[in-house]
């Protein structure tokens, strides 16, 4: 999420979790047409879940925050660290890895140099895309099945009520206006709420201790 929050975060946020910089504006004003031509997020099968993801425990945990880490992240650490993935979705990863490529051809155009140059001088590889793009389908799919499993639904009241400060929010995280994100990024708005809310569900059924509060 970042991923959730992206959470996760979204959270997403996100996640990405995120990788805002999908999106960047060109310096001339323009968009990285590249990166908008990978389209969006390939969905999730939820009633596949069970072919991916090992049913874990993400309630009644007991988990303490080290110094600077809030109490969303050190929760979140400790329930993905015991998710086990049976197989990673390759539509997901492939989405996540060309992301990756767009935004460093991003960075590679910005600058005047070649690509290959670009991730070589990074030390940027692959196989190290790939590893990361599993680890952000990991975080997905744990955040799926907790929605799933704990029945997190958003009724059509809450997301009329949010809509307004969640595309503020994204606003300033893709750099579009925020009308033009509640009209065409309705997915974009639905995942933050939920991941959102699936983070608050988390909190709320689990003790996470910050080093405020030892």
């Amino acid at each position: 999420m970042n991923s959730m929050i992206r959470i996760c975060a979204l959270l997403l946020a996100l996640l990405c979790l995120c990788t805002a910089l999908f999106s960047c504006k060109e310096a001339d004003g323009g968009t990285d047409t590249e990166a908008e031509s990978l389209g969006g997020m390939p969905e999730y099968d939820t009633n596949a879940l069970g072919n991916y993801v090992k049913p874990f425990t993400y309630t009644g945990l007991t988990v303490y925050a080290d110094v600077g880490e809030t109490r969303q992240e050190a929760l979140w650490a400790d329930i993905i660290a015991d998710v086990e993935i049976i197989s990673y979705p390759s539509e997901q990863v492939e989405y996540y890895v060309s992301q990756e490529r767009a935004k460093y051809r991003y960075y590679a155009k910005r600058d005047g140099i070649e690509y290959e140059e670009l991730i070589a001088a990074l030390g940027v590889t692959e196989e190290a895309m790939y590893e990361s793009a599993r680890e952000l389908v990991k975080d997905d799919l744990a955040l799926q099945f907790i929605i799933v499993d704990a029945n997190i639904t958003l009724s059509d009241a809450e997301v009329s009520e949010h809509t307004d400060k969640y595309a503020e929010r994204l606003a300033e995280i893709y750099g579009y206006d925020a009308e033009y994100i509640k009209t065409n990024m309705t997915e974009q708005i639905y995942d933050a709420m939920i991941s959102d809310k699936t983070m608050e569900f988390l909190l709320g059924n689990n003790t996470v201790y910050t080093s405020m509060s030892k």
